[in-house]
C-alpha cells in the first residue's frame, strides 16, 4: 500500500508550483508529479507554517472553475 505522507521534497516542489500561481489538485499533481493523495497531506502540512488559502476559482493551468489552492 503506498505511503500518503509528505516528505520535504513534496513540501517543496508544492511550494514552488503555488508561487504566485492559483491551481487545482489535478494540475498540482500533473506539474509536480506527486500522486493527489500526498498533495493533500503536504497541503495539511504546509498549512501551519505559511498560508495556503482553498477556494473555487479558475485554475491557472487547466482553466476549470473548482477548488484551487494558492499560497496567501
Amino acid at each position: 500500500m503506498p505511503s500518503h505522507e509528505s516528505d520535504a521534497s513534496d513540501l517543496r516542489l508544492i511550494m514552488v508550483a503555488l508561487w504566485g500561481k492559483r491551481l487545482c489538485i489535478t494540475c498540482l499533481s500533473a506539474e509536480t508529479g506527486v500522486p493527489t493523495p500526498r498533495i493533500k497531506a503536504t497541503i495539511t502540512t504546509l498549512a501551519t507554517v505559511v498560508a495556503i488559502t482553498e477556494s473555487v476559482a479558475v485554475c491557472e493551468r487547466c482553466s476549470e472553475s473548482t477548488n484551487v489552492f494558492e499560497l496567501t
